[in-house]
């Protein structure tokens, strides 16, 4: 009997830090011989890209942004999540559910019922065994955006150029989401505060990884 895989989301508002620790957790999984797979939403599959420059680029009315979500997301659990779970792989993707209900409904108001069903079936009712949302100031996060924008010359996303009371909805959102479990029923959600060096963050994310899944402590 095969022994199916492990799935952590890590979620978090503009300029949180949230893929940078994705990929160095997948990097400390690696060392000690798991087997990984790290994804993202959106874009984690080659439609995916097609959707994430969509939505990036903007310009989509309120509902043409959450149709292409929820597409992407659909074909990324199709191809991508349920195939790796069924190797068995420790599957890390940055971005899902919690960003959706983050973004488009306490970002741009859709109610929640227009929400939750789609979202529930885009991922084949799976919910993921563990999910960090990783907290940061409005301010440090456009900080950061601004910082990266300079450093790489990359234009910046139609999200990160929304106004701060935007940001601020979305904030609110992710820390709702840890204290009220009807958003997300059923799913384990824990907060881990960004607002610290980079590497600090890892190490408390590590940690917190070891203590949902004891096989880790090696």
């Amino acid at each position: 009997m095969s022994i199916e895989g492990t799935f952590v989301t890590i979620d978090g508002p503009e300029g949180a830090g949230k893929s940078y620790l994705a990929r160095r957790l997948i990097e400390r999984l690696q060392t000690i011989g798991v087997d990984t797979v790290h994804t993202k939403e959106p874009g984690g599959t080659p439609k995916g890209l097609e959707y994430r420059q969509k939505l990036l680029q903007g310009g989509l009315t309120i509902h043409e942004e959450l149709r292409f979500f929820f597409l992407d997301r659909e074909e990324h659990f199709r191809t991508v999540i349920e195939p790796a779970l069924s190797d068995g792989k420790f599957i890390i993707s940055d971005r899902c559910s919690p960003s959706t209900f983050a973004y488009q409904h306490f970002g741009r108001g859709v109610p929640i019922g227009q929400i939750a069903n789609r979202d529930k079936g885009a991922r084949r009712s799976r919910v993921p065994d563990f999910s960090l949302i990783v907290d940061v100031t409005v301010e440090e996060g456009m900080r950061r955006v601004e910082a990266r924008s300079a450093e790489t010359g990359e234009a910046k996303t139609t999200f990160e150029l929304e106004k701060l009371d935007f940001h601020r909805r979305i904030r609110v959102g992710f820390l709702e989401m840890n204290e009220n479990p009807k958003i997300l029923p059923d799913w384990n959600i824990q907060i881990i505060s960004g607002n610290r060096p980079k590497a600090d963050v890892v190490e408390t994310a590590w940690s917190m990884l070891c203590q949902q899944f004891l096989y880790l402590r090696i």
